[in-house]
């Protein structure tokens, strides 16, 4: 079948499977395998993911990654790491380096 003959939401549809597969590879392997770099892949990833979800009006829960954002934002950086870490379950350092880096990127 050409590609002109797929409907948007066909292709919407095969990315919001390709990504739940990737996903679902990445999840699969326990956090403490991932390295810093997978872990962000697969944040933006999710994002992504959201993203497709509330432009198709798919109704989706915010992952409790908002929470040590949320708490990021409001000056509050080591409830940040600390809640970093709780979802994580990464070590110390590398929650106040995601963190550091997720202020920085906001500009704070």
């Amino acid at each position: 079948m050409p590609l002109a003959a797929v409907s948007a939401f066909e292709f919407v549809a095969i990315g919001v499977g390709v990504s739940v597969l990737l996903l679902l590879l990445l999840v699969g392997r326990p956090a403490a395998g991932l390295s810093f770099a997978d872990r962000m892949r697969l944040r933006r990833i999710e994002d992504k993911l959201d993203l497709v979800m509330t432009s198709l009006g798919l109704k989706y829960e915010t992952s409790s990654a908002a929470m040590w954002q949320e708490a990021a934002d409001a000056g509050d950086k080591i409830g940040a790491i600390r809640d970093y870490r709780e979802q994580t379950r990464v070590g110390l350092k590398e929650a106040k380096e995601a963190v550091d880096a997720y202020l920085e990127k906001r500009g704070r």
